[in-house]
């Protein structure tokens, strides 16, 4: 009885040493070496490699035009397509929490076939964004994460899994590539846009100050004579396509004030009354009020002020 005491005694001690080893070889495992585990993942991928031509090239070609959008599309339900293999199927069981956290609307809104929105993809898609992460419009998927879970449960994936996988992997860095390209096109479209609106300020900038300085001018050579003579800088500026144009007198009046023209300016009623005594077209105005040296003067207050803006 002894000696049986003392063989169950050892086998025991050498069950338990074995679990031991057994988890101590697990926790290896699972805390491989980064570059172990890429290197194996890269060499599996070489081999499970089918085609030099991905779906991405053949979808790309088909496309008339490539647009950011149109590739969020296709990122979506790539990995919508990679999730419903069965990739993840060896990973935890999400918790509630994890599935809450999985946008469904957002989801509906960017997928293209939407019945695969299912209590099962859902729970594929919580696993999933333990693993992943957003970089403005790329989905990125964290391999230094997901090794771990592909180093232990490689050999339970069928090997449609592992081509499944890895050409997921191929074609979301084609997608990215050329994300990032149109991002920077936009942000160089975007930037000469910039450069166009600023330069397109300072004009306007200059042009008010011209129109100032010669409206100044203009009062101190006599050219102006009277608060109502705006009327005909006013229909100067109308017919001068290069020069802003006014609906109403109150847009020319509030034209003038953004130009710091503030002193002997006219009310808009003034220039609405004399407006109306105007016929034909600059500079060869005539008027139902005035003829022969005022009618040419009203034209020249037009040309003067063409005159001294050009100049400027």
């Amino acid at each position: 009885m002894d000696l049986h005491k003392d063989l169950g005694k050892v086998l025991r001690d050498k069950i338990e040493q074995m679990v031991d080893l057994l988890n101590a070889l697990m926790v290896k495992i699972i805390n491989v070496e980064a570059d172990f585990a890429d290197e194996f993942l890269e060499r599996m991928k070489k081999r499970c490699r089918k085609y030099s031509t991905t779906g991405y090239d053949l979808w790309k070609a088909q496309q008339s035009k490539i647009t950011i959008q149109g590739l969020v599309t296709y990122q979506v339900d790539l990995t919508a397509d990679m999730l419903s293999c069965g990739i993840l199927k060896y990973a935890r069981r999400p918790n509630g929490e994890e599935i809450q956290n999985v946008n469904k609307d957002k989801l509906a809104l960017k997928l293209t076939d939407k019945s695969i929105i299912t209590d099962a993809f859902i729970r594929e898609c919580a696993k999933l964004r333990r693993y992943s992460h957003g970089e403005g419009d790329r989905f990125v998927i964290d391999y230094h994460l997901l090794r771990k879970y592909l180093f232990c449960e490689f050999g339970k994936l069928t090997c449609e899994q592992h081509i499944k996988m890895y050409e997921y992997d191929i074609q979301m860095k084609q997608i990215h590539e050329d994300i990032k390209r149109l991002e920077e096109e936009e942000m160089c479209v975007e930037g000469e846009i910039e450069e166009i609106e600023e330069e397109m300020k300072e004009a306007r900038k200059g042009l008010k100050e011209a129109v100032k300085r010669a409206i100044n001018i203009m009062w101190a050579e006599g050219v102006l004579q009277h608060k109502y003579d705006h009327t005909w800088i006013m229909m100067t500026m109308n017919e001068a396509e290069w020069l802003p144009n006014f609906a109403t007198p109150t847009e020319y009046l509030d034209y003038m004030e953004g130009c710091g023209v503030r002193d002997r300016l006219p009310d808009r009623s003034m220039v609405s009354k004399y407006y109306d005594k105007a016929r034909g077209t600059f500079p060869n105005w005539k008027f139902t009020d005035a003829e022969d040296k005022e009618e040419t003067r009203r034209n020249n207050v037009g040309k003067r002020f063409l005159n001294l803006v050009q100049r400027a």
